[in-house]
């Protein structure tokens, strides 16, 4: 029989090994991805792709741009990332 003790050492090195790998993984992130996880979500939560209209996207980057002195490239990146140009189908 398990000894209640050594079950529990048992099943804490487990999950520790589970969480250790889980924070190991790493995400690719793209460009945009980065900058919203750094420059939007430092101060506030991060909106979701696609949750806004691209208009008020990009009032607000403009707004944020001369806070934060984001270049021409960061805020299309960003712009980009957070309220993607809505593509026509062809034909």
């Amino acid at each position: 029989m398990i000894k209640p003790t050594t079950l529990a050492a048992t099943v804490l090195f487990i999950t520790a090994l589970i969480l250790a790998g889980a924070c190991a993984t790493t995400t690719r992130l793209t460009p945009g991805e980065r900058l919203v996880r750094n420059k939007c979500g430092a101060c506030h939560m991060r909106p979701a792709p696609g949750d806004r209209p691209r208009a008020n996207v990009a009032r607000v980057l403009e707004e944020h741009r001369r806070r934060f002195t984001l270049t021409d490239a960061q805020t299309r990146q960003i712009l980009n990332q957070l309220a993607p140009a809505r593509r026509t189908p062809g034909p």
